[in-house]
Order: structure tokens, then C-alpha cells, then sequence
């Protein structure tokens, strides 16, 4: 302050200021957890440092670079094609939208170990990440998860799994803010109305009862009602821009869809109490992990993810048509989930595509993907 003001009983001369109560900072704190249970969704900003999206960036090249079979490229590939590669292994910006399909389906990176890559395990493992979920974890929400019928898992403290509270998240190591970006649509607030009026409908509840999470609207056999909510989604419901470095965070109640517009390098992630995964989950864990398979947003489920098929990928041959590049890939990337120096991913996959999902795995192979997984990354499953 200037002059010989006071300020709540302190002189300012010599920077002698109280610290506010805890009752005078409320006035002006707006937690994370209070935006979540408002709004069904929040962007936390300045999650990942200007620094740490360019490591990022840069360890997506490199599994971008990995994939390349850079002997067939040299041998096989024109000139064009051999100036694109040079290009991924400097900016992923470079990937011809031709090789996009060889990544997995709907401009998604699922398939050829990129699920468990040195991108993916970055992001996931950022200390910034986990503490943004622990935020929202800690404080009580009165309401359940999901589909609130599924009742056939329960957490260590005998919470049924149709009641937790799950929060999908996407770390943006580019950001989506131009009006031509991918990101993620949604309408804000729906985890409370939409979502109740949801799951009243007998064929939700039915679903529910399977364990069946995924519900669109068009799934309700109340059509009117469907419509209704069509109706709300139409009039409030929103692209969301996130900027670079940021985490954008949803309830899975939340009604949500993805948006197609342009380049994205973003992450799932999510985060969940230990105490909701089982053994069984840690198997399947283990299992995506080794493979380099993708799961679904559950971290404490391990459910294999259904828009990629349980096999390895092949390689591909190089192409060029009409200007479109398909470089030619290796079937996959040593995931960084796997200890740097060990066994190859297709012995994994010799060894585990015989055993179901959901059957117990032996101890011999239990054993073997323990020693085998980076102690990082098998802390984290």
C-alpha cells in the first residue's frame, strides 16, 4: 500500500501484511472439486510446463520414429517418402495423413504398442496428473457413477462399482483452440439432470445390469425422453479449447462426444483410489501393458479396449497413391512399459494369447510380466 494507510490493523510500511483466515481466502477460492460437482467438467491450465510439452512432443516423435521400418523406406520408398520420414523423427506434425490409418481407427493412436508408448507412459506418469486426481478424490460426492445399476464389483471399502465417481481426462500436449481443432464436446451440467433421467429408462437399467457402461441417448427406450435430452445437448452443449499443457477433466456422466477438426496430441488418462482394482483388474493390467494394448478410461478395471482386436498388428508395406504416403511400419514399438532390455513383445504375446481375459493367470506368467514390466509403470497399474 502507499502512504501511512492501515490495512486490517497492520501499518504497510515495511510489507507488514496478515495472512487472510481461512474464511476471508473462501471468498475468492473456487477448488476443482467444487467445479466437477457444478459442472461435470474442468480444465485445469498449467498442468504440463511449456518444457513438458516439448518432451512430450518430442517422445511421440520417437515413437512415431520407432514404427518406421527405415530399411524399407531407404530401399523401396521415393524420394517424397524417404523426406516425410526424415520429418516424422523431427515433428509428429510431419505423419502423412495417408499412414493415419496404420495408428488405429478414427485418427486414434491405439494400435502397434502406441497405447504403452513413451508418450503415452509420459503423460500418464507427469506428477502434475496424479495430483489434479487426487484433488477431485478428495471430497465426497453424493451420487453415483456411470450406470448406476451395474452391481457386480465392489472396492475395498464395499462401494459398489455402479457408485463410484470416475473422471476421464485428456492431457493436451498441443492445444485445441482453433475453431479447426479436435477436441472433446460437452454439455455442462448434464452429469446431474441428463444423467438421472438416464437411468431411468428400463432398457439403461437393463445394460447397467450387464455392465455395460457405454450409453448413448439412442440406446433409451423412452424416445420422447431421448428426444428431450437430443434437444438439451443441441442447445448447450460445446467444443471445449484447451490450451497447450492443460488437463481437461469430465465426469463420466457427463454427456460427451469426440470432435473431429483437426491435429491432436492429447492423452487419455485417468486415475482412480488402488482400493477399487482387484487382482483380476492387476492381471489384465499387466497384460495391456505388455502387449501394448489399449483399455478403456477405467484405471481401475483393466478392461481391454473393444475398438481394437486382442492380436498383434502386422507390418505394412510401403505405398503411394494420388500423393497419399502409407509408410511402411514395423507391427509395433518396444512399449515403454517393458523393461528397456528384455524379453521380445511377441514372446508376450506367445505366451498370453491363449489365456482368457477374464481366466486367472498362472503364476509362471504372472511372474514372468512382473519381471518384465518397468517398476515405474507396475507401480502405477
Amino acid at each position: 500500500g502507499k502512504g501511512k494507510g492501515k490495512g486490517r490493523g497492520m501499518t504497510s510500511r515495511g510489507c507488514a501484511l496478515p495472512i487472510f483466515s481461512v474464511s476471508e481466502v473462501s471468498a475468492f477460492t473456487l477448488t476443482m472439486a467444487e467445479v466437477l460437482q457444478d459442472h461435470g467438467c474442468a480444465i485445469v491450465t498449467g498442468v504440463a510446463s511449456e518444457e513438458d510439452c516439448t518432451r512430450l512432443a518430442g517422445l511421440f516423435a520417437q515413437d512415431l520414429g520407432d514404427l518406421i521400418d527405415k530399411e524399407a523406406v531407404q530401399k523401396l520408398g521415393s524420394s517424397a517418402m524417404q523426406k516425410v520420414a526424415a520429418a516424422v523423427a523431427e515433428n509428429p506434425r510431419a505423419w502423412p495423413l495417408g499412414s493415419l490409418p496404420l495408428l488405429g481407427n478414427l485418427q486414434r493412436c491405439q494400435l502397434r504398442g502406441l497405447p504403452h508408448g513413451r508418450f503415452a507412459w509420459g503423460c500418464r506418469l507427469l506428477p502434475n496428473v496424479r495430483r489434479c486426481y487426487e484433488a477431485a478424490e478428495n471430497k465426497f460426492w453424493p451420487h453415483v457413477d456411470h450406470n448406476a445399476h451395474d452391481r457386480r464389483i465392489f472396492d475395498d471399502l464395499g462401494e459398489v462399482v455402479g457408485d463410484w465417481e470416475v473422471y476421464q481426462g485428456l492431457l493436451y500436449a498441443w492445444g485445441c483452440e482453433g475453431s479447426h481443432a479436435s477436441t472433446t464436446a460437452v454439455l455442462p451440467g448434464s452429469h446431474q439432470t441428463a444423467y438421472s433421467s438416464m437411468m431411468e429408462d428400463p432398457a439403461i437399467a437393463a445394460r447397467g445390469r450387464k455392465g455395460v457402461h457405454f450409453t448413448q441417448l439412442t440406446y433409451m427406450s423412452d424416445k420422447q425422453a431421448a428426444a428431450s435430452l437430443q434437444d438439451s445437448w443441441l442447445a448447450g452443449a460445446g467444443r471445449v479449447p484447451v490450451p497447450r499443457g492443460s488437463l481437461f477433466l469430465w465426469s463420466s456422466k457427463t454427456l460427451h462426444q469426440g470432435w473431429s477438426g483437426g491435429p491432436r496430441l492429447a492423452q487419455p488418462v485417468c486415475w482412480e483410489p488402488m482400493g477399487r482394482r482387484d487382482a483380476a483388474a492387476l492381471d489384465r493390467k499387466m497384460r495391456l501393458a505388455a502387449l501394448g494394448l489399449p483399455s478403456t478410461h477405467w484405471a481401475s478395471l483393466g478392461i481391454p479396449h473393444t475398438l481394437v482386436a486382442p492380436e498383434p498388428c502386422t507390418a505394412s508395406a510401403p505405398s503411394e497413391q494420388r500423393g497419399k504416403i502409407a509408410l511402411p511400419l514395423k507391427a509395433t514399438i518396444r512399449p515403454a512399459s517393458l523393461q528397456p532390455e528384455g524379453r521380445d513383445v511377441s514372446e508376450f504375446w506367445a505366451a498370453l494369447q491363449t489365456c482368457g481375459w477374464e481366466a486367472p493367470m498362472s503364476v509362471k506368467v504372472r511372474e514372468l510380466l512382473e519381471e518384465s514390466l518397468s517398476p515405474e509403470v507396475l507401480a502405477a497399474l
